[in-house]
């Protein structure tokens, strides 16, 4: 995976910058801020300039006047304009019409059409949604009856739509019409484009909570229409309109729009006081804050994905298309959805809350009631495309080409070396480390399986983790990635973390003679536990109070050591201790290498919730040679810091694994499992708490995405929030994924006997290893005001 914009890419990115601080008027952007109402003159001054440069078609082919850009060269512009505050495009033409006509559109349609959007002399509206609908797009009451007389072939539309945005301004409409009543529902619609000047159209305003007249209703009574007018083919215009919403869906997320907003609202809590401090600094509010920052960075991943998807023919997730399955539910949905969320959750912010007060005050943000009112109704029309979405029989893509990666520098496929260890190891655990056997592995003595590790081993899964320099073969938050999603697909209880953390804290500060013991980690042969944790720490990184005191050209350790994964089976143990400084001090941390074996080494072995064991560590009077030392004396924070990073990025893969596998039990748990003689999946409010359980589960995979190719980034501010933002995520989704799927299945979800009840807890388990969903939100927050 490649995260990264090209350099062609950034330089793209400096241009539409200069472009925009030359050509953009400072009054449209002083008016977009203030959240004042924008005029049609002001719409069309901007798509006028736009098409002047050549820029307004930008995903349009360049022979019909389109930019030729890439996915991300796209992407860049529409995020490079929000952060200007330019207006956003009226898309009905430009975004919707316009690639159903270059899709479906003969080319006289094309000659026509497509150079009066681009210069603005249509202005279209869309015609879809009608009374009592709802979402159910495909219920068409509008008629279309064909017919020929004296002034050639035509069409009598009679019927009404709803909902129809900007519809006072339009000229044009693009419309879903039945054509053939006798056909199944979605196959006797017609799409068709219809003068909204004819005779026979009226057009009345809908007035909306803010008192705008944004939407309106439209009726059709007798309206003639040409024959020439039809788009695609008779009864099968339900093919454009799936088209055409594949294009909304894409366009409607609206990512560099939440950016800019929550920049503004950054400014403005900056500005406004709350008990004599800036409002930024309340708690309340700050966590409320970050929580939205962290879900937009998410779903700016989840965007790029489904942009590659789109542009590939494919879907954000696995296998064939079925158009039953939920999950295979047209991907763009899922931006919508998240969307949706995040506009409410800024909206929000503006209308209460902490310190809401403060941002309800009209005389100190200029236009508030009219933003805050547009991110509801946006909210409001989101929400209705949220049901589309779950609604998968109506909206599926056709046709999946397995890739993630678009016309973009951004590429979401793994390697293909990654793919094949992704391949072998997962295989392998299919078979090896099935439910049953996982169980009595897990239940065991041991706590682990010495032959299980040992196979593991072999397949070259510890090697993954590390680089070549070290031994290994990879290293990069991505290989992580592979390994701990698999490894979390199988709940497996192998000491596999252990040897990530102390191998990496080895590779990064060990001595020549220490960095000999990488290669017995690689192979399995050294077994390794992080000894950490003590009693009081709870999850504070720095809280070290095990003291290591000097003793001639060595050391000598005390103190006690909480929680320690497999540290029976372990034959080395990486303890941290204080050799100067206060208990919380991130000075003064020492690293040692201690074999369990050592003389003053206790253990308190136990079996943990989740599987597997862990044990107490006691350390009374252990000497150590200077040898066990780990990198220099007082300097262990960064290092200890750094390999658990590393521990972050495979928590966060291990639930993304584990979530996968309790998600797709769920859907054919709702699939199978019948009440009152049908499939409980069928039942509405069932569906939609599924629904909402993919969506996170979408963005908890985002968050990997970030995490791992955080993982290598120098910048320690940056790289630490990006991992306690996905740390966060994954603690806040996998608590409500183990909650969900458990409902879902009712009673049997609670025995023993079902696997998801495991999946749960472990799920549950991994928010509390090295900090829950509560401390890293205020890691978060509190780096971001360093």
């Amino acid at each position: 995976m490649d995260l990264s914009f090209t350099p062609e890419e950034e330089a793209f990115r400096a241009e539409v910058r200069a472009f925009l601080a030359e050509k953009y008027p400072k009054r449209l952007a002083d008016k977009v801020r203030q959240g004042k109402r924008l005029t049609k003159a002001d719409q069309e001054e901007w798509h006028a300039i736009l098409n002047a440069r050549g820029w307004l078609a930008n995903h349009w082919p360049k022979e019909y006047g389109g930019t030729g850009w890439t996915p991300g060269q796209s992407f860049i512009f529409d995020t490079e304009c929000a952060l200007a505050a330019t207006p956003r495009i009226v898309p009905f033409g430009l975004s919707m019409l316009g690639p159903v006509l270059i899709k479906f559109g003969t080319e006289e349609q094309k000659a026509r059409w497509l150079p009066r959007i681009l210069d603005g002399s249509d202005w279209w509206s869309q015609g879809y949604s009608e009374p009592g609908s709802g979402s159910d797009l495909a219920s068409v009451k509008t008629t279309a009856v064909r017919g020929i007389d004296a002034q050639g072939d035509h069409y009598i539309v009679n019927g009404q739509k709803t909902w129809t945005t900007l519809g006072q301004h339009g000229n044009m409409i693009f419309c879903l019409v039945r054509t053939d009543p006798k056909a199944k529902k979605q196959e006797g619609i017609s799409f068709l484009l219809v003068d909204m000047k004819a005779p026979g159209v009226e057009v009345r305003p809908i007035v909306t909570l803010d008192g705008d007249r944004e939407v309106n209703e439209v009726f059709f009574t007798d309206v003639r229409v040409p024959a020439e007018n039809l788009v695609g083919q008779e009864h099968r215009g339900w093919t454009c309109a799936k088209y055409l919403l594949t294009y909304e869906r894409t366009n409607i997320a609206g990512i560099g729009g939440s950016m800019a907003a929550l920049g503004r609202l950054k400014q403005v809590a900056a500005k406004q006081r709350k008990n004599g401090r800036p409002l930024a600094e309340d708690p309340a509010f700050a966590a409320r804050l970050a929580r939205v920052e962290i879900e937009l960075e998410n779903m700016k991943t989840t965007n790029l994905r489904v942009i590659a998807a789109v542009e590939g023919g494919g879907v954000p997730g696995r296998g064939e298309l079925d158009a039953e399955d939920p999950r295979h539910a047209d991907p763009a949905g899922t931006v919508v959805a998240l969307s949706a969320r995040h506009g409410a959750l800024c909206a929000a912010l503006h209308r209460g809350g902490a310190g809401g007060r403060a941002l309800r005050r009209p005389s100190r943000w200029p236009g508030w009631r009219r933003l805050c009112s547009r991110q509801i109704f946006q909210h409001a029309q989101n929400l209705d495309l949220r049901r589309l979405q779950r609604d998968s029989a109506q909206h599926h893509l056709q046709d999946d080409s397995g890739t993630l990666s678009g016309g973009t520098g951004m590429n979401f496929e793994h390697t293909e070396d990654r793919r094949m260890l992704a391949d072998s190891l997962g295989r392998f655990l299919r078979e090896q480390y099935a439910f049953e056997a996982r169980n009595k592995i897990a239940q065991s003595a041991e706590g682990y399986s010495p032959e299980r590790w040992k196979q593991i081993a072999e397949l070259g899964t510890l090697g993954a983790l590390f680089s070549e320099a070290d031994g290994g073969y990879g290293g990069s938050g991505f290989d992580i990635a592979v390994v701990f999603e698999q490894l979390g697909r199988a709940l497996s209880v192998e000491p596999v973390l252990g040897a990530l953390i102390v191998g990496r804290a080895i590779a990064s500060a060990g001595s020549p003679a220490q960095r000999e013991r990488l290669g017995d980690i690689i192979e399995g042969g050294c077994i390794a536990a992080l000894a950490h944790g003590e009693p009081d720490s709870f999850y504070e990184l720095a809280r070290v109070s095990t003291r290591a005191q000097k003793k001639g050209d060595g050391w000598v350790l005390d103190g006690a050591k909480a929680i320690v994964a497999q540290a029976e089976a372990a034959d080395l143990l990486l303890v941290s201790a204080r050799t100067a400084g206060d208990v919380t001090d991130e000075a003064g941390i020492a690293l040692f290498l201690v074999p369990t074996k050592t003389a003053g080494v206790s253990l308190r072995g136990y079996p943990v919730i989740d599987g597997g064991r862990a044990a107490e560590v006691t350390l009374q009077g252990v000497t150590l040679g200077a040898d066990a030392l780990l990198g220099a004396e007082g300097e262990g924070f960064a290092v200890l810091e750094r390999a658990i990073d590393a521990g972050l990025v495979a928590l966060v893969a291990e639930a993304v694994g584990a979530m996968d596998v309790a998600k797709e039990a769920t859907l054919e748990y709702l699939r199978t499992r019948k009440q009152f003689g049908v499939p409980i999946g069928s039942f509405q409010a069932l569906q939609h708490r599924m629904a909402d359980m993919l969506l996170e589960v979408e963005q908890a995979r985002s968050a990997l995405i970030n995490a791992a190719a955080a993982l290598d980034d120098e910048d320690r501010i940056r790289r630490e929030r990006a991992l306690s933002a996905a740390k966060y995520t994954i603690g806040r989704i996998g608590t409500l994924v183990a909650e969900e799927s458990i409902q879902l299945h009712g009673g049997i979800g609670m025995t023993w006997e079902l696997p998801l009840s495991h999946y749960a807890k472990r799920l549950v388990m991994i928010d509390h290893q090295f900090g829950d969903d509560d401390h890293h939100l205020a890691r978060y927050i509190a780096l971001g005001r360093v």
